[in-house]
């Protein structure tokens, strides 16, 4: 399903988005599509509307810092080490 206007928001599955885990169940084998949907968005997000950007590595905080230097930005970078927002 796809949604295009801000009204559509109460029609996620906000209960699924909320849990820490990504997984499926035996229950639900739909969990990991509903909670992972992406939130696109046409043109651009101005930084100063991104309040924490999440990496999975230290490495990869190295590559995000450098871009923030370039581009002038200064938005917090916290790193997953216990995955809670990456899975396998």
């Amino acid at each position: 399903m796809f949604y295009n206007h801000i009204d559509n928001l109460a029609k996620l599955d906000w209960n699924i988005i909320s849990k820490q885990y990504w997984y499926n169940t035996e229950d639900d084998y739909d969990r990991m599509r509903r909670k992972q949907a992406e939130f696109l968005v046409k043109g651009y997000v101005p930084t100063n509307c991104i309040c924490e950007l999440i990496v999975l590595t230290t490495k990869q905080v190295e590559r995000v810092k450098a871009i923030q230097q370039q581009t002038g930005t200064n938005i917090p970078i916290y790193v997953d080490t216990e995955r809670k927002y990456f899975f396998p």
